[in-house]
């Protein structure tokens, strides 16, 4: 769980996250994008701390606007909601063209993870699977936290909160959805969602340091993955594969710097089901320290395509002649991980 945790505070256990962590991360003042977004306390508290009420049941205030937040990561792409820092808006000419973290605005000691979890339960419908909820605080002797909420994108979406509105995030803006958006999303529910955990480690082979890569895709949908088409390339200007020709499994290109598998129509992905390609081999110039950075395009019959960018550190994997494994999703990728490990 907590890829976007993993993603942006660089810890793969949630529980393991301190406020030092926290502040590393905010001091790099990350823009808000598509999987990122910043909200004071001021959404959910007002100055004596007490939880913001909706005059009217159309108004979007307290734990309604945290939910709104939160499901529009879930109808988009995923991301993680920082609650407890201010936003800076910069625009031109009438238009937001930026929003930057600004102040430390801290969550008083009356807001909990389980008044969290609880409250966005009772304002969201469907229940998001896999949510997780971060507390982080300032010292032992303060009270004051920040709340980092890792939200997946969901297979069961479109999700909408209190039962009247969609919502989904588009660049660093939140919006209401419109009907062919909500439509498309429904389709997400049945349609397959095939991702990639890849893990490389370093070999010598005949006084060369070769880098074999191995790729398990897994279908996180609800449907089988048909006509599967999974493509590899090279993006470090000091690597390409080791392997001239193509082989029964991969077609690679000339310049080794793009591999092709196509499953055909015999291999079919099925849900839960992980399927291990043929390990991919690589050569990286000698004496570079440029990463082996890689980027995995998944295609199938019914779904949307996937895109996701690997990054490997050569100087390390030369030196411990170990595996490093990367993946999105720990806990949703755990069978794929265990494959890779196997």
């Amino acid at each position: 769980m907590g890829h976007f945790l993993n993603r942006f505070i660089g810890k793969e256990t949630p529980g393991s996250i301190t406020f030092d962590d926290f502040l590393e991360f905010y001091k790099q003042k990350v823009d808000e994008h598509l999987n990122l977004e910043y909200q004071p306390k001021t959404a959910l508290v007002n100055q004596q701390h007490d939880i913001l009420q909706p005059k009217s049941p159309d108004e979007i205030v307290g734990y309604a606007a945290i939910a709104r937040s939160v499901v529009s990561f879930a109808n988009s792409d995923g991301g993680l909601l920082v609650l407890g820092v201010k936003s800076k808006v910069e625009k031109y000419k009438g238009q937001v063209v930026r929003i930057s973290p600004g102040q430390l605005s801290m969550l008083p000691p009356n807001i909990t993870p389980q008044s969290l979890q609880h409250s966005l339960l009772a304002r969201i419908q469907f229940p998001i699977e896999n949510l997780t909820i971060v507390q982080v605080n300032k010292s032992d002797k303060s009270s004051d936290s920040v709340f980092l909420i890792d939200v997946p994108a969901s297979t069961k979406a479109p999700h909408r909160v209190n039962e009247r509105y969609y919502y989904q995030r588009l660049n660093f803006s939140t919006f209401e959805m419109q009907h062919y958006q909500i439509a498309d999303l429904f389709h997400r529910r049945t349609a397959p969602v095939v991702k990639a955990a890849v893990n490389a480690h370093a070999v010598q082979v005949k006084h060369t340091q070769h880098f074999l890569v191995n790729i398990v895709l897994v279908n996180l949908g609800q449907d089988a993955a048909k006509h599967l088409t999974c493509i590899c390339r090279v993006h470090s200007n000091t690597a390409k594969s080791a392997t001239t020709g193509s082989t029964p499994y991969w077609r690679i290109h000339e310049d080794g710097r793009q591999c092709e598998f196509q499953g055909g129509v015999n291999t079919v992905l099925y849900p839960e089901l992980p399927l291990r390609l043929k390990e991919l081999r690589f050569s990286v110039t000698p004496g570079s320290i440029e990463p082996l950075s890689l980027s995995i395009a998944i295609y199938a019959e019914g779904m949307k395509s996937y895109l996701e960018a690997f990054s490997f550190p050569v100087k390390k994997l030369q030196k411990d002649n170990l595996d490093s494994t990367y993946s999105i999703a720990p806990a949703e990728y755990a069978q794929a991980l265990n494959q890779l490990n196997g």
